[in-house]
């Protein structure tokens, strides 16, 4: 639910359509909110201010684009309001004065309880950053994370620049820190053997072998585990003469790696329907323990 909710984080206009969930979740008015809009602004600019508010509690930002609005919406707010919805395809009719539109946006920030960020919550927002690069380096994904823990914070999000300075220093911090535990552990003979094969092309695409690795895992199946192994066999590959010890290995649960691959296998295998379950004769747990005690035997 919190993905779905938070998923128009940083936009700065409207889209397209809005469905009959997105409209009762960000544009419906509580009593206080009508009361205020009522004490606050004529009845011509309620329509507007209301709009804004709804529109900072959707994305955790100020709208910029008036070219168009969504005429859903439009009906959705004005009944509330008890106004007649207004014919328009944009905003521009609205905000005629520049100063009245910034007005409205001071007020429906502060009145959705949203700042804009200090320095504190930008230092947070970077060791959030910082561990989250230590598991992918999607500068999409990094930048969503980002824009989600300023929200958290009850933080306005800022312009995609500020956002994007701040994953490049995450990243660099984590590259930083991989390049110094690698120097110290990889001697720089090795290094310099590595270095031709990681810039070897491979795919179809001009995707070198270290784009390859970094690539993150995409949704869980047998295909994107088999990819995965295929990844830990390549960086196996770059010191072959290195004594192996995958026999040997005791993973964090106590299992050898074979064991957490094939379990790993069973958690990825798509499980048969309810009603496949039940119709078969080979579902019962009498009958699994049958069929293994054969195969022990």
């Amino acid at each position: 639910m919190g993905a779905l909710l938070w998923s128009y984080l940083g936009w700065r206009r409207f889209p397209r359509e809005l469905s009959g969930f997105e409209l009762r979740r960000f544009f419906a008015l509580e009593a206080s909110d009508r009361r205020e809009l009522r004490v606050r602004y004529p009845r011509r600019l309620r329509l507007g201010a209301a709009i804004q508010l709804g529109f900072v509690r959707m994305t955790g930002t100020t709208l910029d684009a008036l070219d168009y609005v969504p005429k859903s919406l439009l009906e959705y707010v004005a009944h509330q309001l008890m106004l007649p919805a207004p014919e328009l395809a944009t905003l521009r009719a609205l905000y005629r004065n520049e100063r009245t539109r910034f007005a409205h946006q001071a007020w429906a920030c502060a009145h959705a309880g949203l700042r804009w960020p200090e320095h504190t919550d930008v230092a947070a927002v970077g060791e959030t950053l910082t561990a989250a690069a230590a598991v992918t380096l999607d500068r999409h994904r990094l930048a969503r994370q980002a824009r989600e823990a300023l929200f958290a914070r009850d933080c306005l999000i800022p312009a995609g620049r500020d956002s994007d300075d701040w994953v490049r220093r995450a990243v660099r911090e984590v590259e930083r820190s991989d390049r110094e535990r690698l120097d110290a552990v990889v001697p720089a003979s090795v290094r310099e053997r590595w270095l031709p094969q990681l810039m070897r092309e491979v795919g179809v695409g001009p995707t070198t072998v270290l784009e390859w690795l970094r690539r993150p895992p995409r949704r869980r199946s047998t295909k994107t585990l088999g990819e995965e192994l295929a990844k830990l066999s390549a960086l196996r590959a770059l010191s072959p003469h290195r004594p192996s010890r995958w026999g040997s290995h005791q993973s964090g649960c106590g299992r050898t790696p074979g064991a957490c691959v094939a379990a790993a296998r069973s958690r990825c295998a798509p499980s048969p329907s309810r009603g496949a379950r039940s119709r078969s004769p080979h579902c019962s747990p009498c009958s699994r323990h049958a069929r293994a005690t054969r195969c022990c035997a």
